[in-house]
């Protein structure tokens, strides 16, 4: 049996990423190896959501001043 974080599913790996203390550790593990990055590359809206709402504060709040400024 593997072992490593290679056999780890897709699934894993982003929940993984979603509890990043924030994006310097995101940044770090998908740079890790070729199976991380892939998953950030498939999931980075996702976990980009996750660890800006965990780690920004305020973040809902300045995502609607965003979508206003931009329907004007």
């Amino acid at each position: 049996m593997n072992n490593s974080i290679l056999s780890i599913p897709v699934e894993i790996l982003n929940r993984i990423f979603e509890h990043c203390d924030g994006f310097p550790q995101v940044i770090a593990l998908a740079s890790a190896c070729k199976t991380t990055h892939s998953a950030w590359v498939t999931s980075s809206p996702t976990i980009i959501w996750s660890v800006a709402n965990t780690h920004i504060r305020s973040f809902d709040d300045a995502l609607m001043a965003v979508n206003i400024n931009s329907t004007l």
